[in-house]
């Protein structure tokens, strides 16, 4: 049975979801009899007694006899939907996308709960669709997820469309992962290898990445003018930091063989750059063509596009090699030549030491080089015995062998 609680000069409206949760909202009402009737209908409509419709009436009218004003009203399905939109018209066209997808699986997974009203919504909801999309897709997409539609409902909530922040006790949901994953950087071999057999504009896209250890996207977003001596400048598409990465003799090479008479406001890579504006800036599919050279050289299994009946919010099938292990093998390289971890993190970009490591695989050889480089301690000089001798410092090898047999 519905109830009502005082906070303040504030009725919070006390019932039972469909799930038979307890849960509490503020009805932002400072009169008793009318926050009572809010809960009411709030609790029948979670019974399906009352439309949606029909609840939104009832408590619009209550907020018009307490403010004076007209309350906005909003079913999850058309806040979530205009949230999309309005992040679209900002010019977050790429992260828009996203947006839209993620919206697209909740609405889906609440069913017809998605066309109730929005202040019905609660932080239940959001739980079980975080727990049903761990069991889909690994746990690191899943809580991402729940990360953007908490960023969305804290919107509504400081827009006064939700009662509560219904997002401030919900915490990230630790799944166990099926297996480690890892980012594996090219070989020597791989790297040369690729850059040897990849045709077109794949084989200036593969050396910039390889000896300048930037993101695809970024590499087919270069014009000339980017290319200043000995520099490439430019600002990355996904942090939105100046870069200035200093040239690699290979890469140096390549743009002075390339640039000929193009002018300053040309693409390096005219064809990858329109597949990619035609993607709104989306890499994916130059990362397909990009997997096809490594099929080619048999450095990763050729994908299916054959269905597998798992549907599309399945885990895909994780690969250790891709475009970015340039990255991963440029950013080895420069730690295994010695250079300094500061200037290593200005050349890849990477806004931290923590993300450095992440990308830094450095092997048993160049890590017992470094341990050799250690000056050995000076052993102290044997102390002498009461009768002139000296005791010895470790057991003689016979009393070891003894010790151990007894």
């Amino acid at each position: 049975m519905s109830s009502v609680t005082r906070r303040g000069k504030i009725w919070h409206a006390c019932y039972r979801n469909a799930q038979g949760v307890r849960v509490t909202c503020s009805t932002k009402l400072t009169d008793k009899r009318k926050a009572e009737e809010v809960a009411e209908n709030l609790e029948a409509t979670a019974k399906g007694q009352l439309s949606a419709t029909q609840v939104q009436r009832v408590m619009a009218d209550a907020f018009r006899e307490a403010t004076g004003t007209t309350a906005p009203t909003f079913t999850v399905r058309e806040y979530l939907n205009k949230w999309c939109e309005d992040k679209a018209a900002r010019g977050a066209l790429r992260a828009a996308d996203k947006y839209r997808q993620i919206v697209k699986e909740f609405l889906a997974f609440l069913g017809t709960r998605a066309d109730q009203p929005l202040r019905q919504l609660a932080e239940g909801d959001l739980s079980a669709f975080v727990i049903a999309a761990g069991k889909q897709v690994r746990a690191r997409t899943a809580n991402n997820k729940l990360t953007l539609l908490a960023a969305a409902l804290r919107d509504a909530w400081s827009d006064n469309l939700l009662p509560d922040d219904i997002c401030k006790r919900l915490k990230k949901i630790k799944l166990a992962e099926d297996e480690p994953m890892k980012r594996l950087p090219f070989t020597q071999e791989q790297v040369d290898a690729i850059i040897q057999n990849a045709e077109g504009e794949w084989n200036g896209i593969a050396t910039l990445g390889a000896y300048t250890g930037q993101r695809l996207g970024d590499i087919v977003s270069f014009r000339w003018g980017n290319a200043v001596p000995s520099v490439l400048a430019f600002t990355s598409r996904k942090t939105k930091r100046k870069m200035r990465v200093p040239l690699h003799p290979t890469a140096a090479a390549w743009l002075a063989a390339n640039r000929g008479q193009n002018s300053a406001d040309k693409c390096m890579f005219p064809i990858a750059n329109a597949k990619l504006e035609h993607h709104r800036g989306n890499a994916a599919r130059l990362s397909d063509e990009f997997h096809s050279i490594l099929t080619t050289l048999g450095y990763v299994e050729k994908r299916t596009h054959h269905t597998q009946g798992n549907g599309r919010g399945a885990k895909r099938a994780f690969s250790p090699l891709s475009f970015h292990s340039f990255r991963h093998y440029l950013t080895s390289q420069l730690h295994r030549a010695g250079v300094a971890p500061a200037i290593v993190r200005e050349i890849i970009g990477h806004e931290s030491e923590v993300v450095n490591r992440i990308y830094t695989d450095i092997d048993d050889a160049t890590m017992l080089l470094g341990m050799q480089k250690l000056v050995a301690p000076q052993q102290p000089p044997p102390s002498p015995s009461p009768k002139g001798g000296v005791i010895e410092q470790f057991p003689a090898p016979a009393t070891l062998k003894k010790a151990s047999n007894g």
